[in-house]
């Protein structure tokens, strides 16, 4: 019976043991004095949208036997759950192609980030987790290579990569884990940034951690203050305003702070100006 390509590539979901992935960088990051590391949103180093697409061409690219195939090695070497179903198998190795652990940093909401960079395709460029980069880029190199030569040794390769107990997946892992508290947040606004090694020491060394916050108190960020300067000033007059006149002022800040902030990249969201909430 052939295989079912279209569930084969239209499978997203997460691998059942993902949430304990999410659960040890939180841990890890309370282990660096970080209180609460907030998760929310699963950020992928090389970008969901790009992996998903160089995964699914992979599979085009391939015959049923290559995949068939590549679904046996992965469940005789561990990399997925055992289960007899060729169908079953292949798509637990998509799963664990687009939720490699060690191209997936859980951390602060995606909205809420001032530095989100998914328009020029990764948002890991010059952070903590040079590893993890590195993990990422020859994840995408090893799809790269199976579009263009699909075979039995380069489907394996890319098993190999994803496997949750292989060499490179655990660097990639300790990689993230050593730097899980590399966030920033403004004291007073929801907004959050990602840290190089030598702010997120700095930040371990000098600044607050409460819970509820999700991320290091850093006062003195100047793309953060320069944000929150900018929000304050806006603030009461979207506060004080209803209706249409509150959309437009909410329009007029995302502007001014697009302009002003980001050369004028849609990078503002409303929900900025949300405030924490101390415990």
């Amino acid at each position: 019976m052939p295989l079912d390509r279209a569930a084969i590539k239209n499978t997203k979901s997460k691998p059942l043991d993902f949430a304990e992935w999410r659960n040890s960088v939180q841990d890890a990051a309370q282990l660096n004095g970080l209180a609460n590391l907030s998760v929310v949103t699963d950020h992928h180093i090389c970008p969901q949208n790009i992996l998903l697409n160089l995964r699914n061409r992979a599979v085009d690219a391939s015959s049923d036997g290559l995949l068939i195939n590549v679904g046996t090695y992965a469940v005789n070497n561990g990399v997925i759950a055992q289960t007899p179903d060729p169908q079953a198998r292949i798509e637990a190795l998509m799963e664990r192609i687009l939720w490699a652990f060690g191209n997936v940093v859980p951390g602060a909401e995606n909205v809420m980030r001032v530095d989100d960079p998914m328009d020029l395709g990764g948002w890991e460029a010059e952070g903590a987790l040079s590893k993890a980069l590195a993990y990422a880029n020859q994840l995408k190199d090893l799809l790269v290579q199976l579009i263009t030569a699909p075979s039995h040794v380069n489907w394996q390769e890319i098993a190999n990569h994803v496997d949750p107990q292989g060499a490179a997946m655990l660097k990639a892992q300790r990689s993230i884990l050593k730097w899980a508290d590399a966030w920033a947040t403004h004291p007073t606004y929801r907004i959050y940034i990602r840290l190089t090694k030598a702010d997120t020491e700095y930040c371990r060394r000098n600044f607050d951690s409460l819970p509820g916050f999700g991320a290091w108190i850093h006062p003195r960020h100047e793309v953060l203050n320069l944000i929150a300067s900018k929000l304050a000033v806006w603030e009461p007059t979207v506060r004080n305003s209803a209706g249409d006149d509150q959309r437009i002022a909410y329009k007029a800040m995302r502007e001014d702070i697009n302009q002003s902030c980001f050369n004028g990249q849609d990078k503002c969201h409303d929900r900025w100006l949300e405030h924490h909430q101390m415990p």
